[in-house]
């Protein structure tokens, strides 16, 4: 069976997908932090030496430090990751590249497909966008996936900081104009291996059914995990971040559901699911 090759296995999305392949039998070779650094081409080949796949979840994650650390926001999403596609292409190595919303900004307030006009309101964005280009350009056998809010077993995510926000203050406010779909990791791995195992080529977006303001989404956590606690609603506009944020990361997802034999399903299942079966509550 082939190899298939995750970096940044040591990531909240990294490591939930290495666990499912291997559960779906596959063959995983993990590569993260601090053993493995995506910036250096020797560790890009040494990964890929065996691998008949590769799967990169490395990222430079910190929307709000990318402002101020954009030399090593780009060097790891946007170089890095062409460097990477290079090295697919040379080696006629199958590559999944995981990307974001955040390519998008807010010139629609309609469902975005693959074919919509890019325009990152940030560094971080703009860093994504730059390695989507660079893996195209590069001819890879390559596809490249846009996930947006997730949540998984390890790692920060926005469900395990309002919860703990909430039970510990009583009281938070989240803002209600940004819309999109919350996705738990294990969906996105399921996912990630159906286009692998069709070795699907060119961008599709991921998320379950159904849109939420993450002020509905927070209340919706909340109440499921059964916490007493007040949350108040406020705009974008009130909350003083170094990097803007889109409010449409509503995602339409006609593309990947013409490859996929099942169902995504609606984003409360799947958050009710994770809240029983990892949080335990």
């Amino acid at each position: 069976m082939t190899k298939i090759a995750v970096i940044g296995a040591g990531g909240m999305l990294g490591g939930d997908f290495a666990n499912f392949a291997i559960g779906h039998g596959h063959e995983v070779l993990r590569f993260g932090l601090p053993a493995f650094d995506i910036r250096r081409p020797d560790n890009i080949r040494e990964a890929l030496g065996s691998a008949g796949i590769v799967v990169n979840c490395a990222a430079y994650t910190d929307v709000d430090g990318a402002e101020t650390d954009a030399d090593a926001c780009y060097e790891i999403n946007a170089k890095a990751a062409g460097i990477l596609a290079d090295e697919c292409a040379r080696r006629r190595i199958y590559l999944l590249h995981i990307s974001t919303d955040f390519v998008f900004g807010d010139k629609s307030s309609c469902p975005l497909s693959e074919k919509d006009e890019t325009n990152p309101l940030n560094i971080y964005g703009r860093s994504k966008l730059d390695g989507e280009k660079l893996i195209i350009a590069s001819g890879a056998d390559a596809s490249i996936l846009r996930l947006e809010w997730t949540y998984g077993v390890n790692g920060k995510n926005f469900i395990r900081k309002i919860l703990s926000k909430a039970k510990s203050e009583g009281v938070l406010t989240v803002v209600d104009d940004q819309i999109g779909s919350p996705t738990r990791t294990l969906d996105a791995a399921r996912a990630m291996l159906s286009l692998i195992q069709v070795s699907a080529g060119g961008i599709f977006h991921f998320a379950p059914r159904g849109y939420v303001s993450r002020f509905d989404l927070a209340k919706f956590a909340i109440t499921e995990a059964g916490i007493s606690a007040d949350i108040l609603p406020c705009s974008s506009a009130d909350i003083k971040t170094q990097a803007r944020r889109p409010l449409n990361s509503r995602f339409n997802c006609s593309k990947i559901d013409k490859l996929l034999d099942w169902k995504r399903p609606e984003w409360r299942e799947s958050l009710s699911k994770y809240l029983r079966e990892v949080l335990k509550f």
